[in-house]
């Protein structure tokens, strides 16, 4: 919302459900690819979930490293009012691109 401030505390633990949220995303898509059999995939639909797979890993990874720098922003500047902080969700298309048509 344009104009609201929060607590950067409120910030953190959201970002907090951010990354918790990506790595079970992460967790149940690993499971579900091992389960697949690969021999049986079109090669569009391999590059696709490769692709998917470098976006999760590196969405966790920004959001890991997002997450470490509020909580240095914490410990500097103390429990101040933050304007406006990124989030970190799954894309709709990402939900859907562990599924062959």
């Amino acid at each position: 919302m344009k104009g609201s401030t929060m607590l950067l505390s409120t910030c953190i633990d959201i970002i907090a459900l951010d990354c918790a949220r990506i790595a079970r995303f992460a967790e149940r898509r690993a499971r579900f690819l091992d389960a697949l059999d690969w021999s049986q995939m079109t090669p569009e639909f391999c590059r696709h979930t490769s692709m998917a797979d470098e976006w999760v890993d590196l969405e966790a990874a920004e959001a890991w490293s997002y997450l470490q720098h509020l909580d240095s922003r914490l410990e500097r500047e103390g429990d101040g009012p933050i304007e406006m902080f990124a989030r970190f969700v799954i894309p709709p298309h990402l939900l859907l691109a562990a599924v062959p048509a």
